[in-house]
């Protein structure tokens, strides 16, 4: 791996869901980037809000090269290398995406993507 990125990731952007013959939502969704290097860290808890009892999600910082991706809000991520990553096959929501302040063509680009747990509602198998 590049220095500096610790995980690869996967994004998927998920469509609107459409009604099953039961009336159940199915949605649907597609990878729009299967593996890309990226940096993944927890981010700083905010203490005020935990001492009033304010429930926090689970949130982490994401950073990605290069900056042109086509990723946003509400896509999901997905880390799927190394294997023995405490986050493997854990799937994040896309919250706030920072780009950097340099020149789209410059190399040096980069996303900063604000992610939170997503919950799962059925255990995998």
């Amino acid at each position: 791996m590049t220095v500096g990125r610790n995980v690869h990731v996967q994004i998927w952007r998920y469509t609107t869901p459409v009604d099953d013959n039961i009336g159940g939502a199915v949605p649907t969704g597609t990878v729009t980037y299967p593996d890309i290097l990226a940096r993944l860290e927890p981010a700083k808890t905010d203490y005020m809000l935990l001492s009033q009892g304010i429930e926090v999600l689970d949130m982490y910082t994401l950073w990605i090269t290069p900056a042109l991706l086509n990723i946003q809000e509400m896509d999901e991520v997905t880390v799927v290398a190394p294997t023995n990553h405490p986050l493997h096959n854990v799937t994040f929501l896309v919250q706030p995406i920072q780009g950097s302040s340099l020149h789209p063509d410059d190399t040096r680009g980069f996303m900063t993507i604000v992610l939170s747990r997503k919950p799962r509602a059925h255990k995998l198998v």
